[in-house]
């Protein structure tokens, strides 16, 4: 039995929830980063430990976070002096209305009441807010207020605030304009992103769902009221408890019953006009807003009050939402879908008009699963199982294997895995590539994302319906079988396993693996197991992917170094995690499932569909398209899965379509070049491109500094196209949109032209990207287990010490770091921001990354030689909750800066903990 060691030999194939650059790369071996040997040497005993970090373009710092100074200078906080931002841009920000002091005691924050921000926008671009507390443990409010206004005056813009929830506002002009975030209390970490119009802000990316003003849901604690006795409340009847909470909440000036019970929440409505609803601030902007957006700010704001009343257990505002798991019909009407740009890639939309899995049993190998997500339970079957026999990995109350395959946290690596494959279609969040499939959750990963050989081969085993430890039988077996998970090293035990089921007629998919290598990577490399190699938005082998001979397919697996249509997303693989919770990951483990869910698909169509058969047809190239020269190559093996030609070899005729991908695209770096692939999808007619031109060349323009030249087409038009730009003589720090036309024919009638939109950005060599003063950290690998062993013991919020700490040195949007005197050792290294100065780092909401994916550390072993090169990039990080964003999960490891990094203000012994730069 081979058992993969702790972010060694075993690697988890992600990188995990950022909203700009966080690519792969570096490694270039699956084995752990190894210098030299462990034979003994006199000397040296030390060794120095670099490398460079790459921040994406469009990236922003705010100019007056708390940085190293003592105080917070403030510098963005008037119209007058509002800080100029790139379009499009992410900018990471930090705003506090109060000075005040951390839960942890040592640090305090200073007032930073609001940011201001000029950018010249065009229309329908869209201005995203997203909060996070900077102090997760206190109860300060963090809510934060997004205003976007003119500068000329006019109306155009808006205003949505103060809540908790994500904000996003779509321009109707162009025009310049000044953005405009304001703190309800602090003190609040922010993620403010301008970009492309792809969703409009009633379906913001960021799920700002709406609410009934007016109303709210609110339960009593239960305790004995003054002279009642905890026996005689518990001889209440219903009613009798009903009629005594509603007389108590009616006594709460503003308030007035409307409906619910004692036990589950009374809906009750608030008289807006009440001294304890009127506005308390912010009160000149108030009358500028409409009456709704009026109502719904004091609606929030009376909330808030409840709150904070000793008799109260919890107060919400009564959301409004669609029903739970009724289908659409439509899944491009699930609200972040816009986001989920990995499915029109492979023309996944065409494919749901024939399949959509239902039928089909996924069996996902891997973390678990977080069985409340609204996106998944639907989906989830009761026959999963925990196949984790070691205890000290599980995370549960349970010794050895058992029948719950519940994620205990960690990444929620395998909820996101099962979402891409089978996300529910029911106009919440986005949708899986077979979203009526059934997901079997079969548990081999611990907390640590650790698993063996032992426990994936028994898991394997369960899911084909054959004899495993576990003593059981699913009532169905399996048709797909995902393996997100891998390593170096053949082994006997796992290929018995995968053969078995092979032999029973399983399609079996496996990642390849995230270490840049062309070494095998297991179960992956096995001959009867497809693997998955990754690719991003626009086509190219993602930095992190392996490649090599074994591959067999490539998919969709994102590059978050980039974010080549211009949605203000980094390029990743947006799918569910945990609780409401979505995230952007990327990595090979993103790649299998597109790949496993095509597979389900054909199967709803073609029960008979075999593992063979599906290699074969992966082998004949009639269900990928090429992405470099016919035949298999080392780098996507037989090509792009396409879920379109897919269908069509499964025996399910889907009729002509024109497939254009990206379908928006964005030049925002120094690039000037991109291709753009017109394709037809489907059967049983002619599609020919007939390009709409203008005077120049016959070109497709409509902007003189945009130019699309064929680069390899049929006689039809088909094929790969040339996007240009030219931004000689355009003035330097401005954004220009463009749109590509093009109109076509269906058996010689002209169809529905399509548009794909252009952003152009003609970069300021003054403004580079930055995510402002950025630190690096090495953590001892001891340190990092003794850590994950107190979370699998139930600590939460376990801080953990960093080893060696230092400010990075930026140079025109590159940051470089050096570790002298390393000692020989395990280490891992780290990067992050820390706006809001509280001791801690890679908090959410600021910029962070690991070596050499964030998420997805690699060991590095100082054994008896200098070790450089160790480079990666950092963004910031983000994620996507159902009502609100912010927050973290209780179970997790704390990086806590190290003592000798922190400063005492000694002219004010009231603020402390301030780092200092090295």
């Amino acid at each position: 039995m081979t058992e993969f060691k702790r972010f060694s030999s075993f690697v988890l194939t992600i990188v995990c929830t950022v909203i700009v650059g966080c690519g792969g790369g570096g490694g270039g071996d699956s084995e752990p980063l190894t210098v030299g040997t462990d034979t003994p040497t006199a000397a040296p005993t030390t060794f120095s430990v670099s490398g460079t970090i790459q921040i994406p373009a469009g990236s922003v710092a705010d100019n007056d976070v708390m940085q190293s100074q003592l105080r917070l200078i403030p510098n963005n906080n008037a119209p007058s002096e509002a800080q100029s931002i790139s379009n499009p841009s992410v900018t990471g920000g930090y705003v506090s209305a109060i000075p005040g002091t951390y839960t942890d005691a040592r640090f305090t924050y200073d007032s930073d009441p609001r940011d201001i921000f000029s950018v010249k926008l065009l229309k329908d671009q869209i201005v995203t807010l997203v909060a996070f507390p900077a102090d997760t443990s206190s109860t300060v409010d963090w809510e934060t207020t997004l205003v976007v206004r003119a500068v000329d005056g006019s109306s155009s813009g808006d205003t949505e605030g103060p809540d908790a929830d994500a904000k996003s506002i779509k321009v109707t002009d162009s025009k310049e304009y000044l953005i405009e975030v304001y703190a309800n209390e602090g003190p609040v970490l922010y993620l403010l992103t301008v970009s492309q119009g792809v969703a409009d802000a009633k379906h913001s990316l960021l799920m700002a769902y709406d609410f009934v003003p007016g109303e709210v849901l609110v339960k009593l604690k239960e305790k004995p009221s003054s002279g009642a006795s905890a026996s005689a409340l518990s001889s209440f009847s219903a009613f009798q408890a009903n009629q005594r909470a509603k007389h108590q909440l009616e006594m709460i000036e503003g308030l007035s019953h409307l409906g619910g019970s004692s036990k589950h929440g009374m809906k009750m409505k608030i008289d807006l006009s009440a001294a304890n609803a009127r506005a308390s601030r912010l009160s000149t902007q108030l009358q500028d807003w409409p009456q709704d957006q009026q109502e719904k700010w004091q609606t929030l704001e009376y909330i808030e009050a409840l709150k904070a009343r000793d008799d109260i257990e919890w107060a919400e505002p009564n959301y409004i939402r669609k029903a739970f798991a009724v289908s659409t019909g439509d899944p491009k009407l699930d609200p972040l879908y816009p986001a989920q740009w990995h499915y029109s890639l492979i023309d996944v939309p065409a494919a749901w008009s024939k399949s959509q899995g239902t039928g089909v049993v996924v069996a996902v190998i891997d973390t678990g699963i977080a069985s409340n997500h609204n996106d998944l339970k639907a989906n989830i079957l009761p026959s999963g199982y925990d196949f984790i026999s070691q205890d000290s990995i599980s995370g549960d109350d349970e010794s050895g294997i058992d029948n719950n395959p519940e994620d205990e946290g960690g990444s929620f690596h395998g909820s996101h895995v099962a979402g891409t494959i089978a996300a529910v279609n029911n106009s919440v969040g986005g949708v899986g590539v077979a979203y009526e499939a059934d997901i079997m959750p079969l548990r081999v990963l611990g907390t640590d994302g650790s698993g063996n050989d032992a426990d994936i081969a028994q898991a394997i085993l369960y899911a084909a319906g054959l004899d495993n430890d576990s003593n059981t039988k699913p009532a169905k077996r399996a048709g797909v079988i995902n393996l997100s998970l891998g390593g170096p090293g053949f082994s006997n035990s796992l290929k018995s396993a995968v053969d078995a089921a092979f032999n029973q007629g399983i399609i079996l998919v496996a990642a390849a693996g995230n270490e840049n290598s062309s070494a095998p990577f297991y179960p992956a490399a096995f001959s009867n197991v497809v693997s998955v190699s990754a690719v991003g938005q626009t086509k190219e082998r993602a930095p992190y992917s392996n490649f090599g001979d074994t591959i067999t397919v490539a998919a969709p697996g994102g590059d978050m170094s980039q974010d080549a249509n211009g949605d203000g997303n980094a390029d990743g693989v947006l799918s569910t995690i945990n609780a409401s919770v979505y995230a952007w990951y990327q990595g090979t483990s993103m790649a299998a499932p597109h790949v496993s869910g095509v597979a389900a698909l054909m199967k709803e169509v073609d029960p008979s569909l075999t593992g063979a058969d599906f290699i074969t047809l992966l082998a004949s190239e009639e269900i990928t398209d090429d992405l470099g020269a016919s035949g298999k190559d080392n780098q996507y093996g037989y090509g792009l899965i396409n879920a379109s030609k897919a269908m069509e070899k499964a025996g399910a005729t889907i009729p002509a379509f024109l497939s254009i991908n990206p379908q928006s695209i964005s030049f925002d770096g120094l690039n000037t070049k991109t291709s753009l692939s017109m394709k037809m999808g489907g059967s049983g007619s002619t599609i020919a491109v007939t390009l709409v031109t203008d005077i120049d060349n016959g070109n497709m323009l409509d902007a003189p500094w945009l130019t699309v030249s064929e680069q390899s087409v049929d006689g039809n038009k088909l094929g790969n196209y040339l996007v240009s730009i030219d931004r000689a003589g355009l003035a330097v720090g401005s954004t220009y949109s463009g749109t590509i036309n093009v109109a076509y024919q269906k058996d010689g009638v002209p169809e529905t032209p399509k548009t794909i939109s252009v952003l152009m950005t003609v970069p300021d060599p003054n403004k580079v990207a930055t995510v402002g003063e950025l630190y690096v950290g090495l953590i001892e690998r001891s340190k990092q287990e003794a850590a994950e062993d107190a979370i699998l013991e139930g600590q939460e919020n376990v801080l953990i010490e960093i080893f060696a700490f230092q400010t990075a040195q930026q140079n025109k949007g590159t940051y470089s770091y050096a570790f002298e005197d390393v000692p020989q050792g395990d280490y891992y290294v780290f990067a992050s921001t820390n706006m809001d100065q509280d001791g801690l780092v890679s908090d959410v909401g600021e910029a962070q990354g690991d070596y050499p994916v964030v998420g997805a550390a690699s060991l590095i072993e100082v054994r008896s030689a200098d070790i450089s090169g160790l480079d990666f990039n950092v963004g910031y990080q983000n994620v996507v909750e159902g009502v609100s964003v912010g927050g973290n999960d209780k179970n997790r490891i704390i990086r806590k800066i190290p003592d000798s990094f922190i400063v005492v203000d000694e002219r004010n012994e009231d603020t402390k903990g301030i780092q200092r730069q090295q």
